[in-house]
């Protein structure tokens, strides 16, 4: 949901709804965040469950990223002036490997670890598999 345009205009998914209420507004906004807190949440559960079986490497996790940096880098443009941005999914397609071993990467995490990392770090991690995951 985004908030743009003319005053007192409400922009959902593309689609933009007049007259609402601050009130419908403030609900509608909340409850896409629970959404997605929601979703997050499960993705969580999901990849701690997926990284029990695994066991440590003995190597440091990549805060950074970089596997995931690379591949947006490579396949994501900036469009109307720089405004927004686009993927680019048939080149993605094209770099499937390199996406899998980044998934890989995130699913040899094990809850322990995951756990033993700061708020920040966790959040990162959360939102990175989520955009991967969902790619």
């Amino acid at each position: 949901m985004l908030l743009g345009g003319s005053q007192g205009e409400l922009k959902t998914g593309g689609y933009a709804a007049t007259g609402e209420t601050e009130l419908t507004k403030a609900v509608s906004y909340l409850y896409n965040y629970l959404f997605l807190f929601i979703n997050m949440k499960n993705l969580l559960l999901t990849l701690l469950l997926t990284a029990l079986p695994f066991a440590a490497t003995g190597q440091a996790f990549d805060h950074d990223h970089k596997a995931w940096s690379a591949l947006l880098k490579k396949h994501v443009v900036l469009i109307d002036g720089g405004k927004a941005s686009q993927m680019r999914y048939a080149g993605l397609a094209q770099d499937r490997p390199a996406l899998k071993s980044y998934l890989d990467v995130l699913s040899k995490v094990s809850a322990q670890a995951f756990a033993g990392w700061t708020k920040p770090q966790q959040m990162a991690f959360l939102i990175n598999a989520y955009n991967a995951y969902t790619t």
